[in-house]
């Protein structure tokens, strides 16, 4: 292996796909279960409704799980630091004071120092699962379509 070439798969990589994976599981599965229940409907459900059901559960947590990855984007490119500074400044001045005035980097200029040396990505995780989980609403949906009757 090159010493220049990183590793995509590394160990990290593979547990937040996982985990986010398994949140995105999650959440279609709280969005089928509140349609499911929330709905009228006889008994047993028809074809067509499961697989609406489905195409919402999925297309909607891949959207929202799209919008994550856009966040995750946006603060990885330090749109969110003067709120987290003044945030963590308030705490720090409230319930530390005399250790925070003694600080001589507390100013923003020496946090933001600090946080652009780091290097910030953003979770690459979150857009491969919504990607997955908008194709799975999107074939639902086509399923959805492919059973309803012919209109006339």
């Amino acid at each position: 292996m090159k010493e220049g070439k990183k590793k995509v798969l590394t160990k990290g990589f593979v547990i937040s796909l996982l985990v986010c994976f398994a949140v995105g599981c999650l959440i279609a599965g709280l969005i089928f279960l509140a349609l499911y229940y929330g709905q009228k409907h006889p008994e047993p459900i028809t074809l067509e409704t499961l697989l609406g059901y489905l195409a919402d559960g999925f297309g909607l947590t891949g959207l929202l799980l799209a919008m994550f990855y856009v966040l995750s984007w946006i603060s990885a490119k330090g749109t969110f630091d003067i709120l987290y500074y003044s945030v963590y400044t308030l705490f720090y001045s409230v319930f530390a004071y005399k250790k925070w005035k003694e600080d001589p980097e507390r100013d923003y200029y020496s946090y933001k120092k600090k946080k652009d040396a780091s290097e910030r990505k953003p979770l690459l995780a979150i857009l491969l699962i919504s990607v997955i989980f908008i194709f799975a609403g999107l074939g639902f949906l086509i399923g959805y379509h492919a059973t309803l009757p012919p209109i006339s």
